[in-house]
């Protein structure tokens, strides 16, 4: 995806400048694909949700990549009526930095 950022993202960053109703999606995707990446993982979000960190995200939040100690989790999500769908994936960042991915 052309588009992606490529340092870490603050939520903060990614939700700056935005009010009502795009505020709210873009706020309950971020919180989807966190909440995605934590299960995916076996962990839940242990009431530390800042401890999945957003590293690159597509304009959308279609594509969300989330941090967590040395896994990187890769999220899709989709908006069908009023539900927010997201899947994940993990992978060790050691293996993304030797090229085996």
């Amino acid at each position: 995806v052309s588009d992606w950022s490529s340092d870490v993202c603050s939520s903060d960053l990614l939700l700056a400048g935005l009010e009502g109703q795009a505020l709210q999606e873009r706020s309950l995707r971020l919180w989807c694909a966190k909440e995605a990446a934590a299960k995916c993982l076996g962990t839940g979000l242990k009431g530390q949700p800042e401890a999945f960190r957003v590293l690159a995200a597509d304009d959308t939040l279609d594509q969300v990549v989330i941090g967590h100690e040395a896994l990187r989790v890769d999220v899709r999500l989709s908006r069908a009526a009023s539900t927010i769908i997201a899947w994940a994936t993990w992978r060790d960042m050691a293996v993304d930095e030797i090229g085996m991915t």
